[in-house]
Formats: C-alpha cells, structure tokens, sequence
C-alpha cells in the first residue's frame, strides 16, 4: 500500500460487501415498514476513488444529499447521494404522496434526512457490530448541488483532509420503481 492511498485487499472487500449486504436488508425490513410496501435495497459494488474522479462515477450536476459527520475509531464524513429527480420520487413514497413532487419543501427534506439515517445509520451500526469499532453520525445535513459542492460540505465538516473516498452504490426498488443512489 502506498502511503496516504487508501486500498482494499480481498479481505476488506468482501467484508465491506458482506457489511453492505446485511445493512441492505436492515434498511429494507425499516423501509418496508415505514411506508407499508416491499422495499429491497441492493449494494451494488464498493470501490475507492480519488476525489478529482469522482465525477466518473456521479455524474449528475443536479444531486441532492443527505450529510453526516462521522466521530470516533474513524472519524470523516459519509453521504448518501442521489440524482434530484429520484430523491424527489424517493420523498413521495415516503411521504405517501399520490402526486410527484416537484419542490423540495421542508417535510420533503426531512424526508430524505431520515432516509439517510435509515441506510447510513444501518450500515454504520452493521460495519461497527462486524468490525468492532465504534462510530457516531451527526445529525443529517442536506445539500443539494453538484458533486462538487457535496464534497466540499463533507471535507468542511470532516475533520480529516482525505484525497479518497469510498462509493458504495446502492440500488433501492419499492414496488415497480427502482432507483439508484450512492453512499
């Protein structure tokens, strides 16, 4: 391993899988339950990326996030990122809503904060049962923007200075819809 470059070796891989597969199925028996449909929630591959090629892999210049600042055996911050138009999808379902939305007001926010407790708060509790570490979130903050922006609010209320970050893609379907996000 080089120095300051993060990497995974097939141990950490598959733990890292195996944490994002049992925090899947926690979040989608909470889902479920919160809005009274099946809810399957599917981590799609984990990999790390320099911060400068991040934009390979989230593309959309129209994101809304869900922020948390992470305290103790590691410290940083963790997001959970979607495109705008299925953030507001995800809002509707959560809020029950029969029409789309196409204004993120306060409750539509709040919303979405709690969907990002749900799978963030999951798979931290998850990574901390397996691995034996103990984690602390923040109370989620939302930014909507660019990648750019997003990142910018996660190193500014990190305490760490990372060049790197994890992508753990995500996939959730309720009912027919399926949508795709990032943690």
């Amino acid at each position: 391993m080089r120095k300051n470059k993060l990497s995974l070796g097939k141990l950490e891989k598959d733990t890292l899988k195996e944490v994002g597969n049992i925090a899947a199925n926690k979040a989608s028996a909470a889902l479920s339950k919160l809005i009274d449909l099946p809810v399957e929630v599917k981590m799609t591959f984990v990999k790390i990326v320099s911060l400068n090629n991040l934009e390979e892999y989230i593309k959309s210049k129209k994101l809304i996030s869900s922020v948390f600042a992470v305290s103790g055996d590691i410290k940083g911050s963790i997001a959970l990122i979607h495109q705008r138009e299925t953030a507001l999808m995800l809002a509707k379902r959560l809020l029950k809503k029969d029409k789309p939305l196409v204004v993120l007001d306060s409750i539509s926010k709040d919303a979405l904060k709690e969907l990002g407790n749900i799978l963030i708060g999951n798979y931290l509790s998850t990574l901390s049962d397996i691995a034996h570490l103990n984690f602390l979130e923040s109370v989620p903050f939302l930014v909507v923007g660019s990648i750019e922006k997003i990142t910018a609010n996660m190193l500014k209320h990190s305490r760490e200075n990372s060049k790197q970050v994890m992508i753990i893609a995500t996939g959730i379907s309720i009912k027919e819809e399926n949508f795709q996000g990032a943690i």
